[in-house]
């Protein structure tokens, strides 16, 4: 068995049989056979081992956290946001970029693909902090947080960083255009933010949108117009996170509201 430092997917494509093997916590071993489009989201230092029945295509990419907090989000941790590992993820994204890839460095085997790999790297991190990230302790702690008194905080430029979110619930912010807003570092105001507020501007801003997003399934909305009006890029999408941190899909909130 081996680690990587880096995140790993690993893309199965076409005539792929394989099975892979990782440590759990416990230090046991789990098994699994996998073939085409069953792709893997391995985590850093998770060890693992990858048996293929017989020569496949497949296509692994590797990112490294440094990579995800300087050219995705700046708030991420690698000590403290984690990925869970997902042996056999039905992801059509994940699967159709890994042919893209494939296809494209076949057609330009001699060309320098720096910028367009680094593009894909790029797209995948995203990809996976919006569906795959486990952001345990934040998650678990912020929603008493969340609704305490901000007007008392004694930074200005938090409590307008906060006002500057609120107003802006219909997107996703960038976390150095938040930091932009109030005039300052964009690492400067991720320590200070976490330290005062106890959670990333980052997770602090995708509770503030599911807590609106709650709002307005109570008030009988359609699930595709809230996570349009919320700026997510589809209702899959928007239903994922909004699981993640509620517990429940949007249908079974509003069907558990209904009951009450």
């Amino acid at each position: 068995m081996h680690n990587h430092d880096a995140v790993q997917v690993l893309i199965p494509l076409e005539n792929a049989h394989f099975e892979i093997t990782w440590k759990l916590e416990t230090k046991e071993s789990e098994s699994k056979s996998l073939s085409t489009a069953d792709s893997c989201l391995i985590p850093p230092r998770l060890e693992h081992e990858v048996r293929w029945s017989h020569y496949a295509n497949f296509v692994n990419i590797y990112i490294t956290p440094n990579h995800i907090q300087q050219h995705v989000d700046a708030s991420f941790d690698s000590q403290e946001r984690i990925f869970e590992a997902v042996m056999g993820m039905d992801d059509r994204f994940v699967f159709y970029l890994g042919q893209s890839i494939k296809n494209y460095l076949l057609k330009h085997p001699q060309k320098n693909n720096y910028k367009y790999l680094n593009s894909i790297l790029t797209v995948v991190a995203q990809h996976l902090l919006d569906n795959f990230l486990v952001d345990e302790g934040e998650a678990n702690s912020a929603e008493p947080v969340l609704f305490n008194d901000y007007s008392q905080l004694p930074c200005e430029k938090i409590r307008d960083a906060i006002r500057f979110m609120t107003n802006n619930l219909d997107r996703n912010l960038a976390v150095t255009e938040i930091a932009d807003a109030v005039n300052m570092s964009h690492y400067h105001f991720i320590r200070v933010f976490r330290q005062m507020v106890g959670m990333s501007p980052a997770t602090f801003h995708r509770l503030q949108r599911i807590e609106k997003a709650k709002d307005l399934l109570a008030r009988h909305r359609q699930i595709m117009e809230v996570a349009c009006e919320l700026g997510f890029s589809s209702q899959a999408h928007f239903s994922n996170v909004f699981a993640k941190s509620v517990g429940v899909t949007p249908r079974k909130f509003m069907l558990r509201g209904a009951r009450h």
